[in-house]
This record gives structure tokens, sequence and C-alpha cells, in this order.
């Protein structure tokens, strides 16, 4: 994956060895749907969400100045971020997608390089960690970086919404009604 090329960091390394090593983990990873009817609601839907989050979070931090570490950790937890979505299909050999507290089972599937990097570097695993984690309602935003993450995921979800809304209409279609809402495209 040449996205993971861009993970240079040694302490971030677990989790480029993880995914290549959980052959397991990745099939699923790859074959997954990102939801249930919203966005990337399709095989391999996951992930390309995970990619498409992982490289805007990235190269959007790169472009804001962060910090080398920084943009690298965002990219991994841009990777990473969903990976719960498959903790049912993973432990309970279910074929299909599961809603449930995916941010929650993220740390679950991902303990092992998450142990490895709490021994490492506790800045970066509490960096990553945050990014990762669910945030509940009046959360207070500890890192610059859980704002560009954020935004990566809602591009990517909403875009995908949309390409998804139009992809049975002819391409001079500039307009659909999804319910009470009018999305709009220009071709």
């Amino acid at each position: 994956m040449k996205l993971l090329s861009l993970v240079t960091c040694p302490e971030l390394q677990p989790f480029v060895n993880f995914i290549f090593e959980r052959t397991d983990i990745l099939k699923i990873f790859i074959k997954a749907k990102a939801s249930y009817q919203h966005h990337h609601s399709y095989a391999n839907g996951l992930f390309e969400h995970s990619i498409e989050v992982a490289e805007m979070t990235y190269h959007n931090a790169k472009h804001l100045q962060h910090s080398e570490i920084e943009c690298q950790t965002g990219l991994v937890a841009g990777l990473f971020h969903d990976i719960g979505k498959i903790y049912a299909m993973l432990n309970q050999h279910i074929e299909h997608y599961v809603p449930g507290p995916h941010e929650s089972y993220n740390f679950a599937i991902l303990a092992k390089p998450l142990g490895e990097l709490g021994t490492i570097n506790s800045k970066v695993f509490a960096l990553l960690s945050d990014l990762l984690a669910a945030k509940p309602y009046g959360h207070k935003v500890r890192y610059a970086m859980e704002y560009v993450l954020q935004q990566a995921d809602r591009s990517s979800a909403q875009s995908g919404y949309v390409r998804d809304q139009f992809k049975s209409l002819p391409a001079h279609y500039d307009f659909r009604k999804v319910g009470d809402s009018v999305i709009r495209r220009l071709n």
C-alpha cells in the first residue's frame, strides 16, 4: 500500500506491520461496507473511505504546517478511524456490516499496535488515542489534528453519499431530491 510508505516515524511502524501481518483483518477491512445505507455502503466502501480520510488528513495537515509526527499520526488515525466497524465480522464471523460503537471497537482491534506505541512514545499514543476515540457532545478539542481528521471524515462521507445518489443517473442530471433535501452537482 503506497499510502503507508508515507509512515516513516519509527513509533508508528507497529501500525504498518499490524495491517500487513494481520491478513485476516486486512481481508475483511478491504471488503467491508462503511455504513449500512449512508456513505460508502457497498463492498470495499470502508477501505475506500478510510484511504480517502487518511490521504486528506495527511495532506491537509502538511498544508497547514503541522509537524511531521502529527501528519503521520493523522494518516494512521484516518486509515484506522473506522476499523472498529469490522469488529462483528471479525469476531462473530458475520458476513455483513453491523452498526455498533465502532470507536470503542477500534481500540479492541488495534490493541497490539496501540500497546506498542504506548511504550515507545506516550505523547503520540495520547494523540492517536484521542483521534480514534468517540467524541461525546460538548467534547473539548485537545489537538488541532482532531479538526483536520474530522473534516476529512466528513468530506469523504458526504462526497461518497452524493456520488452514490447520482451513480445511476445520466450525467446531465444536476440535482436529485432525497427525502426533504435537494442535492446538487455540476458536471
